[in-house]
C-alpha cells in the first residue's frame, strides 16, 4: 500500500518519491517533520527547535544507509539542523534526505534525550575488520 499524499508535500529525488509533512507532537512541545518514501521503507522523524547539543533524527523505517538494524526499534542518531529560522522548506527536506543517503556520514546513536549511547559490544565486533 502506498503512502497517503493528502495534504502532504511531495519530493522527487533521484527518481524516487518522498512525502513530507509537519505535525504537532502530542507528547512534547515540538512540531515534528515526518519524511516517508513512497514504498514506506524509508521513514524518519525530526523534532523542530531541538538544541544543537542534543539534536537527533529518529529512524523508523527499515531502510537507512549505515544502519543494518534499522526497522526494528526506533533508532536515534545525531544530525545537523534542518530548519532555518524555525522554517522547513522543500530545500531543507531535500538536504535531510540527501544527508540520510550519504555513504560517509558519521552515525552517533543517542538516547531519547539526545545523549550519546554506547553501541552494544556485539555490533562493535561485527563491524570491525
Amino acid at each position: 500500500m502506498a503512502v497517503s499524499t493528502k495534504n502532504r508535500r511531495k519530493l522527487l529525488i533521484n527518481n524516487r518519491r518522498f512525502v513530507w509533512y509537519i505535525r504537532d507532537d502530542a507528547d512534547s512541545a515540538y512540531f515534528v517533520l515526518h519524511v516517508v518514501s513512497e514504498d514506506k521503507n524509508f521513514i524518519v522523524a525530526y523534532h523542530l527547535h531541538q538544541p544543537e547539543s542534543t539534536r537527533y533524527l529518529i529512524i523508523l523505517g527499515k531502510e537507512f544507509p549505515g544502519l543494518s538494524d534499522a526497522g526494528g526499534n526506533w533508532i536515534r542518531v545525531s544530525c545537523p539542523q534542518w530548519e532555518t529560522n524555525s522554517i522547513i522548506t522543500p530545500a531543507s527536506v531535500r538536504c535531510l534526505i540527501e544527508w540520510c543517503f550519504l555513504d560517509n556520514k558519521e552515525l552517533i546513536r543517542v538516547n531519547w534525550l539526545g545523549q550519546p549511547i554506547a553501541r552494544p559490544k556485539k555490533l562493535l565486533e561485527t563491524n570491525t575488520v
